[in-house]
């Protein structure tokens, strides 16, 4: 007889080398060979989330139901059902999941941080969040997925001291942690210690080089010095890592208009436009694109950028 155990391995090894179809098809024969309710849970909550990769979002949905109906304790498929009605757009089912994965999974360490991280997306009750974030750490200290959330948390409500504490919590745990790293590294930036500042982004991208918020950040310590050239070839690298990384094509624009070359720097504002750049008030305000305000091009971009950031408003 097969192993449902083995089975679930294969299925998992197949699902992180995105082979969802034929993953699929090793949780659905774990299924069958589960000879208890816990390997059953796991296999069905297993074949839930292959079905969301594959884009069977309403089957997916309803296989997560179904494990929920039979086990509502089983916290795993609470937090993923959340996660899957995010990943397809439905925000207000996802928060309705997570906190009926609340109130049936109470000790859940895990389902508070799914809450919390999702309340922070959403910049919507950051209180909450903040102390869902907490009590999740205190119920899994050892969690850096925990400890990274209440950062994110202490960070959105201005606590720069404790979001600190936090990230440190994480080193303390993971001292090559890269977002650790990047969250210290900015942090440092804002108060002006840029050596301390550069360390950590280096050892950030010692770990993930190809994260393009962490050489945007990098990049930014050069552009502050005036070493554009080294900032553009950090920014450069971005772009290669996210084609689409707004901050790094704005950037990118701000480079090009400081050395007078206003038709890339257009070029790069309209890409950054077609990414989703809303910051009009930095392109109205940022000296260096003050010769383009007479501009017809450099206007549209900019009512373009109004216009997105309704839209995404409404």
């Amino acid at each position: 007889p097969e192993d449902a155990d083995m089975l679930i391995n294969a299925g998992l090894t197949l699902f992180d080398a995105a082979d969802y179809a034929e993953a699929l098809e090793f949780f659905e024969k774990a299924i069958e060979a589960a000879a208890d309710e816990v390997q059953k849970c796991g296999a069905r909550t297993f074949r839930a989330n292959a079905l969301d990769m594959l884009g069977r979002y309403a089957e997916a949905v309803a296989a997560y139901e179904e494990v929920i109906e039979g086990s509502s304790e089983w916290w795993e498929a609470h937090a993923n059902l959340g996660i899957c009605h995010a990943r397809n757009g439905d925000l207000e089912r996802a928060e309705a999941a997570f906190r009926r994965g609340l109130e049936d999974c109470p000790g859940s360490p895990e389902i508070r941080d799914e809450l919390a991280a999702h309340l922070l997306a959403l910049r919507k009750n950051l209180p909450e969040a903040l102390r869902l974030s907490e009590e999740a750490v205190a119920l899994g200290r050892d969690e850096i997925r925990h400890l990274i959330t209440l950062g994110e948390a202490r960070l959105a409500l201005e606590d720069e001291p404790g979001a600190a504490e936090a990230y440190d919590a994480v080193l303390a745990l993971d001292p090559e942690n890269p977002e650790a790293h990047l969250e210290l590294g900015v942090l440092n930036e804002r108060r002006g210690e840029l050596e301390r500042a550069e360390e950590h982004f280096v050892e950030s991208l010692k770990a993930d080089p190809a994260n393009p918020r962490a050489l945007y950040s990098y990049a930014s310590l050069y552009y502050t010095a005036d070493d554009l050239e080294a900032a553009e070839e950090i920014l450069e690298r971005a772009i290669a890592a996210d084609a689409r990384y707004s901050p790094a094509l704005s950037a990118l624009a701000s480079i090009q208009a400081r050395r007078g070359e206003y038709g890339d720097a257009l070029d790069y504002i309209e890409k950054a436009v077609d990414a989703g750049e809303s910051d009009v008030e930095h392109f109205r305000s940022a000296l260096e694109f003050a010769p383009l305000h007479a501009d017809p091009r450099f206007r549209t971009l900019l009512s373009r950028m109004v216009g997105d950031r309704s839209n995404g408003q409404g």
